[in-house]
């Protein structure tokens, strides 16, 4: 058994096992960024909207069956990040609640969730519009394009083709790269 041990931050020894079990956590990490990234992508993004969305000025409204293809693979995904937590059975206010305790990558993802009304898929900048909307300044933000079949079938493909799973030959190249 090789018990190699290695300094790190603040002084911290780590043998081999545990090194490759932090690089492990990174890379998924990494990659559940890049996974997130890609499935958000299909939505309108909110960030060009500003300080104002935030505040009540207007909604973005999504095409249902995209909305729901991203936050279902969303789910799946964080559930896999998560494998182990008994994510299944938190319900939506105490999954929202681990989310954004344990600073999950997921955390941010899930709060346009949240904000969004599941009857009329309007985004809202914040929870309180979405339960208020007549408080809102101005109406709908961004031009709504009904998706055709085809459109749809691109969603599913680029939902459909992301995974969090890491390879051994991943692992591998990745522990070179940061191992002496």
């Amino acid at each position: 058994m090789n018990l190699n041990l290695y300094k790190y931050h603040k002084g911290k020894e780590m043998n081999t096992d545990e090194v490759k079990q932090a690089i492990l956590l990174n890379l998924k990490a990494l990659k559940a960024q890049q996974l997130i990234e890609q499935i958000m992508s299909v939505l309108n993004t909110k960030e060009q909207y500003g300080c104002d969305f935030t505040n009540g000025g207007g909604w973005i409204q999504h095409h249902s069956t995209t909305f729901d293809m991203v936050f279902k693979k969303l789910y799946e995904a964080a559930c896999e990040y998560h494998k182990g937590l008994p994510i299944y059975e938190m319900g939506s206010a105490g999954f929202g609640r681990f989310l954004d305790d344990s600073s999950s990558p997921f955390n941010r993802p899930f709060a346009r969730w949240y904000c969004t009304d599941l009857k009329t898929y309007k985004e809202y900048g914040q929870q309180f519009f979405k339960l208020n909307p007549d408080e809102c300044t101005e109406g709908q933000l961004n031009t709504f394009v009904n998706m055709s079949e085809e459109a749809v079938k691109q969603v599913k493909k680029i939902v459909s083709d992301v995974s969090l799973h890491v390879s051994e030959e991943e692992l591998s190249e990745y522990y070179e790269e940061f191992m002496p």
